[in-house]
C-alpha cells in the first residue's frame, strides 16, 4: 500500500493527511495531479473524520488517565483512613473489654500473636551434583608462535 512515502505512526500520518488534503483540494485543476473531485472530495471527507476520531480517542485516553489518577487517589485515602479506624476500634474494643465491639462493626477481631501463622520458610536449594567427567579425549596444546 505504501512505500515508506506515508507515515505509519498515527500523529504523523494524520498530520500528513491534512497536509496533503490541504494542498490536493489548494484550488488545483484535479487533473494536473490525477485526482478528479470526487476523489479529492471523499479524501478530505475521510481526513475530517480521521481527525475527529483521533482527538475522540486522544480525549478519551486522556480522561482514562485522570480517572484512574483520581480513583488511586481516593482508594488511598479511604485505605488510610480504613486503617486508623480499624485502629481506634481496636482500641476502644481492648480498653473497654468488651469482645461485641468486633461484630457490632462487622470486622474480624485482630488475631493473637499465638493464632497468626507463621511466615513461609524459604525453600532450601538442593545440593548441587557434581559435574560427570565427558568421554571427550584429552586436549593437546597447541603450539603458539611468538
Amino acid at each position: 500500500m505504501s512505500s515508506g512515502r506515508i507515515p505509519k505512526d498515527d500523529p504523523s500520518f494524520i498530520a500528513w493527511a491534512r497536509t496533503h488534503s490541504d494542498i490536493w483540494n489548494g484550488g488545483q485543476t484535479p487533473p494536473v495531479i490525477g485526482l478528479d473531485s470526487t476523489e479529492l472530495a471523499s479524501f478530505e471527507e475521510k481526513t475530517v473524520a480521521a481527525e475527529s476520531a483521533y482527538a475522540a480517542m486522544q480525549a478519551a485516553r486522556q480522561a482514562s488517565l485522570d480517572a484512574t489518577a483520581l480513583k488511586d487517589t481516593l482508594f488511598a485515602e479511604l485505605r488510610a483512613e480504613a486503617s486508623a479506624d480499624l485502629a481506634r476500634i481496636d482500641a476502644f474494643a481492648s480498653t473497654s473489654g468488651g469482645p461485641g465491639v468486633y461484630p457490632l462493626a462487622g470486622i474480624p477481631a485482630p488475631k493473637s500473636p499465638s493464632e497468626r501463622t507463621a511466615p513461609p520458610r524459604a525453600r532450601a536449594s538442593a545440593p548441587r551434583r557434581p559435574r560427570q567427567p565427558t568421554s571427550r579425549p584429552p586436549s593437546t596444546p597447541t603450539a603458539r608462535s611468538t
